[in-house]
């Protein structure tokens, strides 16, 4: 029963997204819209409907939606495969999709209403489907936060009556209206100070966080706001609230991710720092870029909780990275994968983020932006890279314990494999038809610093990595460097420099200078992943 409902989940939810696909490309081509308006009741002076709005954004975003809801149903089928409930699972999750999509298409604010309680109500639904005390904690928050946020939502009722319309986008909206939507989307994108319930989400289980995190709950904020930033240009109290809290959300989401060992929290808190990204271009003025970067991190992130999703299952349910030491060591598919979708987060090139993201932060310097929150995007970005490279490092590091090793069967590659493919060409493409910039005019100094930022966090961990140890502890149960075959010209000088006591300022020089490390990694049963790392580091420094 199980498996039947998930095959037709799978082909309900692949025909939809293909349809809507194909649907999208004459809207796209002739930038045409549609509004569908069905009257509810009509009173001798309001006009109260229920419309829906037909472009090439919203059916885009609808098609993204269905895809990586597929690929988010197929793993479900992996991950839930001993739930005796997975049939509830599945209605709430389809339930869950169906609200996102009332959202993307809503031109009125009934039909706002339906979608935006939909994904709450939900949401809450989801994060309490395990029977702990955890789960209803973070439950609770969750819904009470989005509660808070739509009662803005509802005060906006009474400001939509007072115009006779209930339309969102045919007139030109009033800034009351426009602020009270304002708050609403900060309260569903998690911005500060409502961002305490998005690592608290991480209760529910990882096919919903793989959803919540990249096309459904987190975005439907970001995708109003930028609706609403096409329709009606916000005024400059408004950008400059949004410039300010999206930058420092970026910045604590990043900070706080440094510190953090529960695997799906450091990528809950690096939904936080690209949410607040986006949230700072619609700032100054960039909705269709923002649109782009939506679009990347939902392909990406979706990849990454199915990715850790993977590694839960190796672990048996354990979350703390500390105690995950080599458990990709014995999986080369899911570590490539999971390296992937990674470095797609940190826009290494030319992986689809790198198209938005950098030029996000190209973009930051043509606009009038003070120092302060320019200084707090970029401090974000690099530690983005750092607890990126921090999580990669710790999932890769050779320990002695035993891993366990998972056989992947096509059902279980496929959701991956399409989802790292649109890792590595929608950027490119999705810049092709998008109404965003393709090039800057920037100084090359500038543009030398946006290009080496994943080199910089790079550095930036390894620097905070040798500042809290002092003795040679990365190669203590290393093989000895001497007795490798691959290092003939050195040889006799390791032989030497191994022999002998190594002084703790010596370490950093040794270790990090000279590649020691990824060399040691090259024999063995890390041969496939010390090869990897060491081609990453050298494409870092000669790019």
């Amino acid at each position: 029963m199980m498996f039947k409902n998930y095959n037709n989940s799978v082909s309900v939810l692949c025909v939809f997204g293909l349809m809507i696909m194909l649907i999208t490309t004459p809207f796209l081509y002739w930038q045409t819209s549609m509004i569908i308006s069905f009257p509810l009741y009509i009173n001798s002076s309001t006009l109260f409907s229920y419309s829906l709005c037909l472009d090439w954004i919203s059916l885009s975003f609808s098609s993204l939606v269905f895809i990586i809801s597929m690929c988010v149903f197929s793993f479900s089928c992996t991950y839930m495969k001993n739930d005796p409930h997975y049939w509830r699972f599945t209605h709430i999750l389809s339930l869950f999709v169906l609200s996102m999509n009332f959202l993307i298409y809503s031109a009125s604010l009934f039909a706002l209403l339906i979608g935006w309680d939909g994904l709450g109500l939900v949401s809450f639904l989801l994060i309490i489907y395990y029977s702990n005390t955890e789960s209803f904690k973070s439950g609770f928050l969750t819904l009470l936060i989005n509660r808070f946020g739509d009662l803005f939502i509802v005060a906006g009722v009474l400001v939509l009556i007072q115009l006779g319309n209930f339309n969102l986008y045919i007139e030109k909206s009033s800034w009351v209206l426009l602020c009270l939507l304002v708050l609403a989307s900060l309260t569903k994108s998690a911005q500060y100070p409502f961002s305490a319930w998005l690592p608290a989400a991480m209760a529910a289980p990882t096919p919903v966080s793989a959803l919540v995190h990249s096309s459904t709950l987190v975005t439907a904020g970001v995708y109003l706001l930028i609706r609403l930033s096409i329709n009606s240009p916000l005024n400059a109290h408004m950008t400059s609230m949004l410039c300010f809290l999206g930058s420092l959300t970026c910045l604590l989401g990043g900070y706080a991710a440094m510190y953090e060992n529960d695997l799906k929290k450091i990528i809950a808190l690096s939904t936080l720092s690209q949410l607040g990204l986006m949230i700072f271009s619609l700032s100054i003025h960039l909705p269709y870029l923002a649109l782009f970067h939506l679009y990347m991190h939902a392909i990406f992130k979706a990849l990454l909780f199915i990715c850790a999703g993977h590694v839960l299952i190796l672990t048996y349910g354990l979350q703390d990275l500390r105690l995950m030491g080599g458990i990709l060591l014995q999986n080369p598919f899911l570590s490539l994968i999971f390296s992937t979708s990674a470095l797609a987060l940190v826009a290494f090139p030319f992986l689809n983020s790198f198209y938005s993201k950098h030029l996000i932060l190209d973009m930051i310097f043509s606009s009038h932006v003070s120092f302060l929150p320019i200084f707090m995007m970029y401090f974000g970005s690099l530690l983005t890279g750092s607890y990126l490279i921090r999580m990669l490092f710790s999932l890769h590091y050779p320990s002695l314990s035993e891993k366990n090793h998972m056989s992947m069967s096509w059902v279980v590659m496929l959701p991956m494999l399409i989802l790292s493919f649109l890792s590595v060409v929608s950027g490119h493409f999705c810049s092709l038809f998008l109404n965003v910039f393709t090039y800057s005019f920037l100084p090359k100094p500038i543009l030398f610093v946006n290009s080496f930022l994943v080199l910089f966090s790079f550095l930036f961990f390894l620097f905070l990595k040798s500042s809290k140890s002092l003795v040679l502890d990365t190669l203590l149960f290393s093989k000895p460097l001497y007795l490798q075959n691959n290092l003939t010209g050195l040889l006799m000088p390791l032989m030497q420099l191994e022999k002998s006591w190594l002084e703790p300022n010596f370490k950093f020089i040794l270790h990090y200078m000279t590649l020691t490390k990824p060399l040691a990694w090259l024999g063995g049963k890390e041969r496939t992943v010390g090869l990897i790392f060491l081609f990453i580091f050298i494409s870092l420094n000669l790019w």
